[in-house]
C-alpha cells in the first residue's frame, strides 16, 4: 500500500499509539509527528516517528489546541487523528478553534459522541431503536434504594458507565444478596451501571464511518483470552456476518457517525443470536491484527479525510495472535514456534522487527523510572 501522509498523533502519551503506528508500517511514506504530556515513551524512537514534543503544559486545553493548529501550519500536517477518548471529547469540546477542521474525522457533535462513550445512555439510544442489547440498569451513588435490587435477574455484571476498557472495573454477581454485600463494603466511586449477564463469545465489530455510512469494517471472534475474567482478546480469528453488519449499519447510521469504533458484542453461536455490550468511540487494542488481515484503520482513515475513494471492504479470514496471545499459545505447545510464516505474518512480530527500537527504549524508560532515575 502507498500512502505519502503527514500525521498528527495529539495524544501520544496514551497507550494505544503503538497499535496506530504497527498499522501504519504496512503502509509506505507514512510520516507521524507526536505530541505528548508525557516524555519518556517509547513511541518516540519508531521509524515512522518524524517529530516528538513533550509538553506536560498540553494538560491545558488552550495549549493543546494552539500548538495542533501551530503544527499543522508548520509541517503542512494532512492528517489530525486523535487516537483515545480524552483528545477526541478535547477536539469536539474545541472545534470552532481548530485552524483546519476538514482534516480530521470526529463524530457530529458532543452529545453524540457522549451516547456512544456513556454505556447506559448508549444501552437506552439501543433500546429506542431496536437494536439487540442486554437489559441494563442505572446504579447512580446517591441512589439509597436497594430493595429493586431483588427484582432484577441474576447473575448480572456491575460496569463503570465511563470505563478504562480492557475489562476494568466490571464485577458479577450472582444474587442480590452478594451485590448489596458489595455495595456496602466498598461503595462505588464512580457512577456504575447494572447489565445482564449474557452467556457467549466475545465478538468486536471494528469500523470506520463517514456521515453514518460504513467505509470500512472487520468482524472478529476471540479466541483466546487472558486468564483474568472480563479482559480483552489476545488471540482471535476475523469473520463475517452479515445479520450482524446490518445491525451494526443500522446503529451507526442512527448516531450519524464519524470516524472509527470498536463495537463489544456476545455472540452465541450456536444460534446466531447477538447483543450489543457497548461502544468504544476511539481506537482499540487489536487494530493491528485488522490491518495485518487487510483492513488497515488509520490508513483509510486517511484517505476518508483525503477525500479518496476508499477500497471495497475485504479482509482475510484468518486467525491472529496479540503478543500476549503468541506468548500464552507457544507455552501451551513451544513445537509452534516452528510454524515461522504464521509467527511471522499473523502477529506483531513482523511489526518489531521493523520498529526494533520501540521496545527496548521503553524497558529502558520504565527501569529508570523503578530506580528512582530521571529520564
Amino acid at each position: 500500500m502507498m500512502g505519502k501522509y503527514k500525521i498528527l498523533i495529539p495524544d501520544g502519551e496514551v497507550n494505544l499509539v503503538i497499535k496506530v503506528l504497527r498499522s501504519l508500517l504496512e503502509v509506505s511514506g507514512i510520516s507521524v509527528y507526536i505530541m505528548s504530556t508525557e516524555r519518556c515513551l517509547g513511541i518516540r524512537y519508531s521509524r515512522i516517528v518524524r517529530y516528538f514534543e513533550y509538553d506536560p503544559g498540553f494538560r491545558e486545553t488552550d495549549t493543546w489546541i494552539n500548538r495542533i493548529n501551530n503544527l499543522m501550519t508548520t509541517y503542512d500536517i494532512d492528517v489530525l487523528m486523535p487516537v483515545h477518548l480524552n483528545a477526541i471529547r478535547r477536539l469536539l469540546e474545541c472545534r470552532d478553534q481548530l485552524r483546519y477542521p476538514g482534516r480530521t474525522l470526529l463524530p457530529p457533535s458532543l452529545q453524540i459522541f457522549t451516547i456512544a462513550e456513556e454505556k447506559q445512555l448508549l444501552a437506552e439510544h439501543m433500546k429506542r431503536i431496536g437494536i439487540p442489547h442486554p437489559a441494563s440498569w442505572p446504579l447512580h451513588l446517591s441512589d439509597g434504594n436497594r430493595s429493586a435490587l431483588d427484582s432484577l435477574k441474576y447473575p448480572l455484571l456491575m460496569k463503570p458507565t465511563l470505563g478504562l476498557g480492557g475489562g476494568i472495573g466490571i464485577k458479577r454477581f450472582e444474587n442480590a444478596r452478594e451485590l448489596r454485600e458489595s455495595l456496602e463494603a466498598n461503595p462505588p466511586q464512580e457512577e456504575v451501571m447494572l447489565q445482564e449477564f449474557v452467556p457467549g463469545t466475545d465478538l468486536g465489530f471494528n469500523v470506520l464511518c463517514l456521515d453514518g455510512e460504513i467505509l470500512a469494517y472487520s468482524i472478529q471472534i476471540g479466541t483466546l483470552f487472558h486468564s483474568e475474567d472480563y479482559r480483552p482478546q489476545i488471540g482471535l480469528k476475523m469473520i463475517d456476518n452479515e445479520s450482524i453488519y446490518q445491525s451494526m449499519a443500522c446503529l451507526l447510521k442512527s448516531l450519524r457517525w464519524n470516524g472509527v469504533a470498536h463495537i463489544d458484542l456476545i455472540y452465541n453461536p450456536n444460534n446466531g443470536d447477538f447483543k450489543v455490550l457497548e461502544m468504544n468511540p476511539r481506537f482499540w487494542l487489536t487494530l493491528h491484527a485488522s490491518a495485518m488481515a487487510g483492513v488497515n484503520f488509520p490508513w483509510l482513515y486517511c484517505q476518508a479525510v483525503i477525500g479518496n475513494k476508499l477500497p471495497a471492504p475485504s479482509y482475510a479470514k484468518d486467525d491472529f495472535l496479540e503478543l500476549a496471545g503468541l506468548r500464552k499459545w507457544l507455552k501451551e505447545n513451544p513445537l509452534r514456534l516452528f510454524r515461522l510464516r504464521f509467527i511471522f505474518l499473523k502477529t506483531p512480530v513482523k511489526a518489531l522487527l521493523m520498529d526494533p527500537l520501540i521496545i527496548p527504549c521503553q524497558w529502558y524508560y520504565n527501569w529508570r523510572s523503578k530506580s528512582g532515575d530521571r529520564a
